[in-house]
């Protein structure tokens, strides 16, 4: 008798408009087999033990995603597609609003209420992340005894920079080995990094 493998999901957000960058940038065919950039995430996800894909999205590309990552995904892993709804709300919570934008990542965890019921890792479906992204989030799932404990994968602030410009980072502020707290900070370059050592 086996026992049954625990359930580690990968929770993607794909909800986004690509208001920066002019397009659905996590739609966009990057590999040579016509690869999203999530699937590279999710490559690196199953590599190291995740066998449960939750992708966030908007209404219009609810069934698109359904059909072209069941086509791609192991019959082992388990694929959940939701859309954001923006009236999707716990009832304790009484909104007037005409904005149509979703709301952002807790919002975004919320809709995945019904269909998580584990652990689970939240990523961008636009950003890459690395195959060690994957592996220290996974190590951390299979190897904290404290329901109370959470992590974030990080990276070095340099290691993120671009040569074509400024960005704009969550730069994460740390004490006694615990997240304080994440600041955006915009127009990031390599020049001002220099400038400023």
């Amino acid at each position: 008798m086996f026992a049954k493998k625990e359930q580690m999901t990968l929770l993607l957000m794909a909800a986004g408009s690509g208001s920066r960058y002019g397009k659905l940038k996590q739609f966009d065919d990057l590999g040579p087999a016509e690869e999203f950039l999530m699937e590279f995430s999710i490559y690196d996800a199953l590599k190291n033990n995740f066998n449960h894909i939750v992708v966030i999205t908007k209404a219009a590309n609810k069934s698109f995603l359904e059909s072209h990552l069941s086509e791609r995904l192991p019959s082992t892993v388990k694929l959940d597609v939701l859309v954001q709804d923006i009236k999707d709300i716990p009832e304790t919570i009484t909104l007037d609003t005409q904005r149509e934008k979703p709301w952002g990542t807790a919002h975004a965890v919320w809709t995945a209420r019904n269909v998580i019921k584990g652990n689970f890792v939240i990523i961008n479906a636009d950003d890459y992340y690395g195959q060690n992204a994957f592996k220290g989030a996974a190590s951390f799932i299979e190897n904290n005894a404290n329901p109370n404990a959470f992590a974030l994968v990080a990276y070095n602030l340099k290691n993120t920079l671009s040569k074509f410009g400024s960005v704009s980072r969550g730069v994460c502020e740390v004490e006694n080995h615990k997240l304080t707290s994440i600041i955006e900070r915009t127009k990031i370059s390599r020049t001002r990094i220099s400038n400023h050592r």
